[in-house]
């Protein structure tokens, strides 16, 4: 099963949604078409579960290394946003495959439940943080997350004139602020 699921996600990588049959599937994994339909009703079915993988590694990718990066204050948001771009772009073709090919992805259980379990983690990291101020509420736990998220995923659409560098430091520094409050950005901002 777990080999099905694998050979999903290559096929995916390789030929996109469209191109990505069930048979496809089956010989990348080695095995005949009836073992994959004992197992999957379909390509949707092993889709979803591919979706599900992706959401686990990325979120396990981001929890490596957190308590580490929250022990220094000074240089924690930019950090974070390193981190973050570094797990998206490990797995920046799959992803695309599913943010601009899968036409039902916002139905994905996986993809339904993102956002809520990038608050959980994000709002576990706040607590487990010293240096968050005290308005620092869930409504603008949620925007940071939208506007890093949005902006990570967007980096290979920035204009030329507008270097990767930085987006991120203009990243770290507006999630500084939020996060620490108005006169930490001030600071950040005239370093």
């Amino acid at each position: 099963m777990e080999a099905l699921i694998r050979a999903c996600a290559c096929v995916l990588e390789a030929r996109g949604f469209a191109g990505t049959t069930t048979n496809h599937i089956a010989e990348r994994a080695g095995v005949n078409i009836a073992s994959l339909y004992q197992y999957f009703p379909g390509k949707d079915a092993l889709v979803a579960l591919v979706a599900d993988r992706l959401v686990r590694r990325i979120l396990d990718d981001l929890s490596v290394g957190l308590p580490a990066i929250l022990e220094t204050p000074e240089t924690a948001m930019r950090a974070w946003v390193a981190r973050m771009q570094e797990a998206l772009e490990r797995e920046r073709t799959l992803i695309n495959v599913f943010r601009e090919e899968v036409p039902y992805v916002d139905q994905l259980p996986a993809v339904r439940g993102l956002r809520k379990r990038l608050v959980e983690f994000s709002d576990e990291a706040r607590r487990a943080s010293p240096f968050v101020h005290a308005d620092f509420n869930a409504a603008t736990l949620h925007l940071a997350i939208n506007l890093t998220v949005t902006t990570l995923l967007e980096l290979d659409s920035l204009p030329d004139e507008l270097p990767r560098a930085t987006v991120l430091d203009e990243l770290a520094v507006r999630l500084e602020g939020w996060v620490r409050g108005p006169r930490s950005s001030e600071a950040l901002l005239d370093a």
